[in-house]
């Protein structure tokens, strides 16, 4: 290497070093992912999420760039919220410093092996018309270097590539559907019952639920969706035409706080989109708690017998030539009679 010049070089371990080491892996992998899929004209906005990885062994890249190719004019004042991380720093939210230019990533330590960007955006998509819409996102990453012009040290606006870049591509497609006209005597309508296989449960104890759902309406359902949240239940049934129904079961284990005042009451709620609106309904379900008893405890707690307890007569004292109390009792009184009649003598 020239005095003044830098290079990337790998060093292997000489302990670990196999007799033919492998090749070390130098690579990026981006995907790009858009919601909703699909939308009614006038609809929208849709919002796209694209991340971009370094999975190389070792390489640090210096550079990254990335372009944005779509199947119809993407007008770039259709774009708002735009934002760009790496790892959860902040790097831009001018999506012209991502798109068409290099981006330096010496500021932020290198794009680094396991280092992952993530850019995030919305677009206004009320304005196009039916038809399917993608993007194919291209990202790349290579290593810079330093070079001199007339003995001057310079580093120009991408710095000479001392390697091939490295690039990745993927794509993400949503489509705009027409918005059918339907009669003002069209009423959509959806049914959700709820029932459980028990009255009663304990904590830990499983129950199941059972949902159906039923188009009761006069228009065709698209996207029903069930969802449950305190079982944490999700359910996409997807299309349902009129007088459709369909069913299924859910297991959940009872947990310590469910049961409120001894009840467990959990509503699942249902929403189906027809082409003008939403309709929606709901029905619940309820558990009452079974109190547990520690059957030991219990047999401790009650005796197997009761038994009657009699209470005990003083025996009489045997005659052994002694007095007993009532004796001294009986002779006090007739002291006491004695003296009464001595003192009325007296006083007559």
């Amino acid at each position: 290497v020239s005095d003044g010049l830098t290079t990337h070089v790998f060093i292997y371990n000489k302990y670990d070093e196999p007799v033919n080491p492998p090749d070390p892996i130098t690579a990026v992998d981006i995907t790009k992912d858009v919601s909703p899929g699909s939308h009614y004209t006038g609809g929208g906005p849709v919002s796209y999420t694209i991340t971009f990885e370094n999975t190389s062994d070792f390489t640090i890249f210096d550079y990254v760039n990335f372009n944005d190719e779509t199947s119809w004019i993407f007008n770039t004042d259709d774009v708002s919220n735009f934002e760009a991380s790496i790892d959860g720093v902040f790097m831009t939210d001018d999506g012209g410093n991502i798109f068409g230019n290099p981006t330096t990533m010496t500021a932020f330590g290198g794009f680094e092996p396991g280092d992952v960007i993530t850019i995030t955006y919305d677009y206004d998509s009320s304005g196009l018309g039916t038809g399917t819409y993608t993007n194919t996102v291209t990202g790349c990453a290579w290593m810079g270097g330093i070079e001199y012009m007339n003995d001057v040290r310079f580093i120009d606006d991408i710095g000479p590539a001392i390697s091939q870049p490295v690039c990745d591509t993927d794509d993400a497609s949503f489509t705009v559907r027409n918005r059918i006209i339907t009669r003002d005597d069209d009423r959509p309508a959806v049914l959700i019952e709820k029932t459980v296989n028990v009255d009663e449960a304990s904590v830990g104890e499983t129950v199941i639920y059972t949902i159906t759902v039923t188009n009761n309406g006069e228009v065709s359902l698209t996207d029903v969706m069930v969802v449950d949240g305190l079982i944490g239940a999700t359910w996409d049934i997807g299309n349902l035409g009129i007088n459709e129904s369909d069913t299924d079961d859910f297991d959940y284990v009872i947990q310590e706080g469910d049961f409120e005042d001894g009840e467990f009451v959990n509503i699942a709620e249902v929403t189906g989109d027809w082409s003008r609106g939403t309709v929606e309904g709901n029905d619940s379900a309820t558990v009452y708690e079974t109190i547990v008893v520690d059957e030991q405890e219990t047999a401790q707690a009650i005796p197997d017998e009761i038994v009657e307890v009699t209470p005990e007569v003083p025996q009489a004292l045997p005659k052994t030539g002694q007095f007993g109390p009532e004796m001294f009792y009986g002779f006090g009184s007739l002291m006491l009679a004695a003296g009464y009649v001595l003192r009325k003598k007296r006083r007559d």
